[in-house]
């Protein structure tokens, strides 16, 4: 296994090194590590958690990996059905958990935007309502930037920290599928 250490630029411009994804726990209790994200560009609290990520592959391949089921098998949890393309709605479980998601499929321009809205999350109800927004720009015929927002998840939520561990590993996993064909999703 090849470990890789990446660069956070934080918001005052410094750099700092971080530690390659780290698997969440199965539990959503409080979590005392620092999960980190791979190639994070900027954070924006304003709205919700927020990241942008440089990719090492065109925004094709990554719009794929979040609008197919294969795809989000591939980085997310491998337990997802439904319909990933706009108008549908995908279902996601956790093996060993007893909860699931439904997020509805509200746009999915190809090669630019996703965007889902959390129709019920059953263990974490502060999810309902909120927005999961994928925005792609293709950076050269080789890279690509991901603007990620998950609209409404803010620190005031009781469960930020632990979604936000959440997700750096999965957004480092969709990297990860994305650029060497291997993520980490729930459960792998």
């Amino acid at each position: 296994m090849i470990l890789r250490r990446f660069v956070l630029l934080d918001l005052c411009g410094a750099d700092k090194e971080i530690e390659p994804m780290q698997k969440p726990r199965a539990s959503t209790t409080a979590r005392k590590s620092s999960a980190t994200n791979p190639r994070v560009i900027k954070n924006s609290k304003t709205s919700g958690y927020a990241k942008q990520i440089v990719f090492n592959a065109p925004d094709e391949r990554v719009f794929t990996a979040i609008t197919s089921l294969k795809g989000l098998r591939g980085w997310w949890t491998s337990l997802v059905s439904g319909k990933a393309t706009a108008g549908g709605d995908v279902r996601c479980e956790f093996e060993g958990l007893d909860e699931y998601i439904i997020m509805h499929v509200e746009a999915a321009k190809r090669p630019a935007t996703v965007r889902w809205t959390c129709v019920v999350h059953t263990g974490l109800p502060e999810w309902n309502g909120t927005t999961l927004w994928f925005g792609l720009v293709q950076a050269t015929s080789k890279t690509c930037k991901l603007n990620f927002q998950h609209i409404g998840l803010t620190p005031e939520l009781e469960c930020f920290n632990d979604c936000k561990l959440g997700w750096d590993h999965f957004l480092a996993s969709l990297v990860s599928y994305v650029e060497q064909g291997k993520g980490a999703p729930f459960g792998a």
